[in-house]
């Protein structure tokens, strides 16, 4: 009597369940934590990453990372997750990667909201009482209102009775007994998603069942809830060239081109209207591909053809549909796409910071490809300006027009004249230094591809460079001034006689003649020191003999000052200053360089070498 009671009731369970989930929590704590247990590996678990949280936090932790924070489980959560069952928490069906800037503003989201139902009345009463009909009856229609409802006990002696059978050798058919809170336990928890076994199949239902009583004993919101999730997560098999496909929305979008608030609006619409026929036809096909999505959707689907046919005709014995719609709807066809459409995608020709966000990640994770990171479940905090990041993409966006280029003055001698703005690619990186460090603020371009020119290409351009070049000579120029200001005259002759290089030499002279003068003097006569711009010579490189030109010919047979070939950008001036800093660095090398490029013997050019080679090897290492 009291197994009957119980059966009928679910007394004992909704006070075993509600009591065991007072007892899983975590709590937030500093530094890593020894008391943690992670979700083993599952398809809802990995994909979202909850499984491979252990190799991300080694991986980052490598690479010098720390744990600030993180969870300390109660023993009751660890003994749960030690037994491969997943804990009641809310499993919201939108998550995905969100990337926010620096005042919190969404720089980048992935999610498919519009593939999704929010809540119980966004879905139409048919769609609903066509679901519980195919896979759970009596979902709607508890006895008690703390009814367990992941156990139907008539469905499930049955289906054991139909497992024994075929055991015997009798010739029964193997029938499940899975609830759809059990379903949804299945392939979101269950390693590859199947059940292995009896044990495994237990775990299914505690873990469903304890999500079934989180909030409390009364079951009637979480019954809602299971149509919901179904709907949005079961998984229908993956398309060619678009991946993985979960939900009747993304299914109704990748298999049929159909739009889900398409879908729900005509299947609220006039009964046997060519719409709503189209619309329930596509739905039940997805609803009844599930036993076998790979096989129904992708193999067989003239056999699904004929699935359809038979439901639709039991549908209508039954009173789920009409008659006189169940043959109109025998009529209506199901048509499949030639091939899948693109899968949807977040913006990555006008989001290049979230892109090089993006990349980084994957690179620091270990995750091989943007279609599983964007999956996972994860908040990212970048130093990005948002609203300062989509201003700037703007603007750059806008010099494609000539009409915006005129306005800006930038059509004239040495910059468009008549080109065609829209071939220029402009690309700009801020960066702020802080205390912290130094900050991305800005990384944009207006190449209208995923490709990062920040990021992926190294551009030299030749102002900027003849900057740097200018930068670090001057930086030589003060070297020297310290190095040789407290020698004394006869010291500075011997030096300049001994010099190696052009700009020691100048120094010792120059330090000779001036008497001490200070840093500044010293550095305004660096800036007057006179080069040739002929480009009639030759000059040997790391690349080879090369031949240099002047941009204005009219150059080429004067000697300017270093300042005046810096503010005139003359090419030759900086080539030939360019060999006089790599001649000051070969001379103060702790080897005679000729000596070790000339004698394959050389002890310095054979340390050299080995060195080259173990770096290489710990290089491939690596890789």
């Amino acid at each position: 009597a009291c197994l009957f009671i119980e059966m009928q009731t679910s007394v004992l369970q909704s006070w075993f369940f509600t009591s065991t989930n007072e007892r899983l929590f975590y709590n937030l704590k500093d530094g890593r934590s020894t008391a943690i247990r992670f979700p083993r590996s599952a398809p809802f678990d990995d994909r979202r990453g909850y499984s491979k949280l252990p190799a991300f936090q080694s991986k980052l932790e490598a690479q010098g990372y720390k744990v600030s924070q993180q969870t300390r489980q109660s023993e009751t959560m660890l003994t749960l997750l030690e037994h491969g069952v997943s804990p009641p928490y809310l499993e919201r069906p939108d998550t995905g990667l969100e990337i926010v800037g620096d005042d919190g503003a969404l720089l980048f989201k992935y999610a498919q909201a519009d593939f999704l139902f929010q809540k119980i009345d966004d879905i139409p009463p048919l769609l609903v009482k066509t679901l519980l009909f195919l896979e759970n009856r009596d979902l709607d229609r508890p006895a008690t209102p703390w009814q367990n409802p992941v156990i139907e006990w008539e469905r499930m002696f049955k289906a054991a009775l139909f497992y024994l059978g075929a055991k015997l050798s009798l010739p029964v058919p193997v029938q499940g007994g899975s609830t759809l809170a059990v379903q949804l336990e299945k392939f979101r928890h269950s390693p590859n998603g199947r059940t292995d076994g009896p044990t495994e199949k237990l775990r299914q239902i505690v873990g469903a069942s304890l999500k079934a009583y989180r909030e409390g004993s009364n079951t009637k919101a979480w019954r809602e809830s299971i149509v919901v999730n179904y709907l949005n997560t079961v998984p229908l098999a993956a398309a060619p060239s678009y991946g993985e496909i979960h939900g009747l929305g993304e299914g109704l979008h990748a298999w049929f081109g159909m739009r889900l608030s398409e879908v729900v609006k005509a299947l609220r619409g006039p009964d046997n209207s060519p719409d709503k026929l189209r619309a329930f036809k596509h739905a039940l096909t997805l609803l009844i591909s599930v036993r076998a999505p790979s096989v129904f959707l992708v193999d067989e689907r003239d056999s699904l053809e004929e699935k359809v046919g038979q439901f639709t005709r039991l549908m209508a014995r039954e009173g789920v549909i009409d008659g006189e719609f169940a043959a109109q709807l025998q009529k209506t066809p199901i048509k499949f796409l030639s091939s899948a459409p693109l899968p949807p995608q977040p913006s990555s020709v006008k989001n290049k910071a979230a892109n090089a966000i993006r990349n980084t990640m994957m690179e620091s994770l270990g995750v091989t490809n943007l279609y599983d990171l964007n999956r996972l479940h994860l908040r990212v905090d970048s130093t990005i300006d948002v609203p300062l990041q989509k201003s700037v993409t703007e603007f750059i966006g806008r010099l494609g027009d000539k009409k915006v280029t005129d306005s800006l003055g930038l059509n004239g001698e040495r910059l468009l004249e008549q080109d065609d703005p829209s071939k220029v690619i402009y690309s700009f990186l801020l960066v702020e230094a802080t205390p912290a460090g130094n900050l991305v603020r800005v990384q944009a371009d207006n190449f209208a591809a995923p490709f990062d020119f920040n990021k992926s290409v190294k551009l030299e351009l030749g102002s900027t460079a003849k900057l740097r070049t200018l930068t670090h000579y001057l930086e030589i120029i003060a070297e020297l001034h310290q190095e040789l200001s407290g020698l004394d005259n006869k010291e500075l002759q011997e030096r300049a006689r001994t010099a190696g290089d052009p700009l020691t030499k100048w120094a010792c002279e120059t330090l000779l003649e001036e008497k001490s003068p200070a840093l500044q003097v010293f550095l305004d006569k660096a800036m007057v020191r006179r080069y040739s711009a002929t480009p009639f010579e030759t000059f040997f490189t790391g690349g080879g003999v090369h031949h240099f030109e002047n941009f204005d010919d009219k150059d080429d047979n004067k000697i300017f000052e270093l300042r005046d070939g810096f503010r005139s950008s003359i090419n030759l001036v900086f080539i030939r200053l360019m060999r006089d800093m790599m001649n000051y660095h070969r001379a103060r090398l702790g080897y005679n360089p000729e000596e070790v490029l000339n004698d394959p013997a050389n002890a310095e050019r054979q340390r050299m070498l080995q060195e080259i080679a173990e770096e290489e090897s710990r290089s491939a290492l690596r890789r």
